[in-house]
């Protein structure tokens, strides 16, 4: 069994409604965080904005949008017999939904990152996840950093937001506090699966220090990129849904050389879609959507990013 959350310290709201970022967290509130590496937070949306939110985004799983570009896959299932595709996720749905970067849940979080960051954290990117009633799968241990590039460190954070109640029964995450503070542990595929887009922490760490952090609708979880968190099935009657954003600060160089092995094992059914997509013209459209949310402040930025990305679809044809 695990361990019931930590009493959790209470944030504060700023004085005026017309504040961008209505949401500041208290002193105790980031002590919290920086110690254990996680906060939840009891509510980032108001109920009408996670009504709104959980609508909008059903409807791009409905319609499947985004699978042909490979932005659309089953979040652990890979190409493995036997494995069922029960909790599909969408990288980045704001592509298909910019309105998500103008609401109040959204500028929330970038406050909350903002402070905790610095003020030039920006948001690096988003998904949207469900977990499928009685059979959603759970999620392995992990760290969002053994994700990214050895070569930089990142200081980044993720504000995981609960579009319907999370709860032991139906998945909520769970955390090993203060886990943020160690290096980036081994990884590999979960099921041996190289095809599959999770990743599982295979290095050694202590699971029986891990808590639960339940979570109302409309409520949140921050927590580091190297926190160790996992989340369990969904065994329950209803579906799963949970909003993401990824906040961070300009990477620097890693202090020590590593590598990350397991990234080149990965060949997942939804990368060769999307160097497919990109090959097809795709390039300029995710520079486009990227300029589109903010993410270039100059055209030779797009210019970059375009041209990166064509060297990247090279190295692998």
């Amino acid at each position: 069994m695990y361990a019931q959350r930590k009493r959790e310290p209470q944030g504060e709201r700023a004085s005026s409604e017309g504040d961008v970022g209505r949401l500041r967290l208290s002193a105790e509130q980031e002590e919290f965080f920086q110690t254990n590496g996680y906060l939840p937070i009891q509510q980032i949306a108001t109920p009408e904005e996670v009504r709104e939110l959980r609508a909008k985004i059903e409807d791009l799983f409905e319609r499947r949008v985004g699978e042909k570009e490979g932005a659309q896959e089953d979040f652990l299932a890979g190409e493995k017999n036997g494995v069922k595709k029960t909790a599909p996720q969408i990288m980045n749905p704001v592509n298909y939904l910019p309105e998500l970067h103008r609401t109040q849940c959204f500028k929330n979080a970038q406050a909350i990152a903002r402070q905790i960051l610095g003020e030039n954290a920006r948001c690096i990117c988003d998904l949207a996840i469900v977990k499928q009633a009685y059979v959603g799968t759970g999620t392995p241990w992990h760290q969002d950093e053994a994700f990214r590039d050895p070569k930089l460190e990142y200081h980044e954070m993720n504000v995981w937001v609960a579009l319907q109640d999370a709860n032991v029964g139906n998945g909520c995450l769970r955390y090993l506090p203060g886990s943020h503070r160690n290096e980036v542990l081994r990884h590999g595929p979960p099921n041996n699966d190289p095809t599959s887009q999770a990743l599982q922490c295979v290095g050694a760490f202590d699971e029986g220090t891990a808590v639960t952090c339940e979570l109302p609708a409309g409520g949140c979880a921050v927590h580091h990129s190297r926190m160790l968190h996992s989340a369990g099935p969904n065994v329950s009657a209803g579906s799963r849904l949970a909003y993401v954003m990824v906040f961070g600060v300009p990477p620097t160089p890693a202090k020590q050389a590593r590598e990350f092995p397991w990234l080149a094992q990965r060949d997942t059914a939804a990368q060769a879609r999307r160097r497919q997509w990109l090959m097809r013209g795709g390039v300029f459209v995710a520079a486009w959507r990227k300029l589109r949310r903010g993410g270039f402040t100059t055209w030779n930025g797009v210019r970059e990013s375009v041209g990166r990305s064509i060297r990247n679809l090279r190295s692998h044809s």
